[in-house]
């Protein structure tokens, strides 16, 4: 005699994944977040260190944000930051991480990428941002980005400095006029 029972856990499942999902991305973009952010910075460091591959981070601000959250509004902001993290996928290859870090911050993970290679995606990045035209209310804004290149290498001195030096290129960028791609240059 044999007896069983058969349950149907394809609910289960599905809701398993979407809770999986939503711990690991943003809820706005749909971008990694920052934690996944942060744990794939980790996997990209201890590589580097390991077996000497370069990686590449890129740290993302947008110049003009402020403007268009203080003049039309927080769901003005939140809308600008769904559309600009679609428009943009696209200029990230597909095994990169490209996650919004707060506000209005991004960052990008290029993994096993050489710093001429990461410098041409960050200048498509902020050319794409640059073209990128955002419509509210009758109101069109010109929207630009400040981009920071640290590469992630055996030398690398943590994740969270590769973070930290990331966010200095950026806004030595901002200091020399915004719209502009910045490579940390590691010289103190």
């Amino acid at each position: 005699l044999f007896i069983g029972v058969a349950r149907d856990i394809t609910e289960r499942r599905a809701l398993l994944a979407e809770v999986r999902h939503h711990a690991r991305h943003d809820d706005l973009t749909g971008l990694c977040n920052r934690r996944e952010f942060e744990r794939q910075m980790n996997l990209l460091f201890q590589s580097a260190k390991a077996e000497n591959f370069q990686h590449v981070m890129l740290y993302v601000d947008l110049d003009q944000f402020k403007f268009v959250n203080d003049s039309c509004g927080h769901m003005a902001g939140d809308e600008l930051l769904r559309q600009l993290a679609v428009h943009t996928q696209k200029e990230v290859r597909k095994n990169d991480t490209f996650a919004r870090l707060g506000g209005d911050e991004f960052g990008v993970l290029l993994e096993n990428c050489g710093i001429d290679q990461a410098l041409e995606i960050a200048e498509k990045l902020r050319q794409s941002i640059a073209g990128f035209r955002f419509q509210w209310n009758g109101r069109s804004f010109d929207i630009s980005a400040s981009i920071g290149v640290c590469a992630i290498t055996r030398e690398s001195e943590s994740p969270a400095a590769v973070l930290s030096n990331a966010d200095a290129a950026c806004y030595v960028a901002k200091d020399k006029g915004r719209n502009r791609v910045q490579l940390f240059d590691g010289r103190k």
